[in-house]
């Protein structure tokens, strides 16, 4: 898949379940904190324009390694990645972090967890077949 294709895939999928944890959050909660979701949508698409290149190069270079390995690996670096954009959101909000009425680490967690994922199954698809691929 061309990267013109690929960046803009990522990104729907890092909102789209960032989003969906949220809204189940929110939903399990009666809907109390409803109001936080637009500030969470625009945080959401901040941390996507950072997060999105790195895990498409991720991607690209988890290619040479076996597929539960480069999968593994994927889950990993997302985890890794949604642990810094929270904190780097948190660093940039200070006490107003705590404003936020659901747990937002878990939902930015889920939504930098599958960009990876999918963007090494991308990356996978797009690699020529190799003999004895590995672990």
């Amino acid at each position: 898949m061309k990267k013109r294709i690929a960046i803009p895939l990522l990104e729907a999928v890092f909102l789209t379940v960032s989003l969906v944890v949220a809204v189940g959050f929110l939903a399990s909660r009666s809907w109390f904190g409803a109001g936080d979701l637009a500030s969470f949508t625009f945080w959401s698409v901040i941390l996507s324009l950072l997060i999105i290149p790195i895990a498409f190069l991720l991607g690209r270079l988890l290619t040479r390694l076996g597929s539960v390995l480069r999968i593994f690996l994927a889950v990993i670096s997302g985890a890794l990645l949604g642990y810094l954009a929270t904190m780097l959101v948190w660093m940039m909000l200070g006490p107003w972090f705590g404003a936020f009425s659901f747990p937002v680490f878990y939902c930015w967690l889920a939504g930098a967890i599958m960009a990876c994922v999918t963007a090494t199954l991308i990356a996978q698809k797009n690699e020529p077949n190799r003999v004895g691929g590995g672990i």
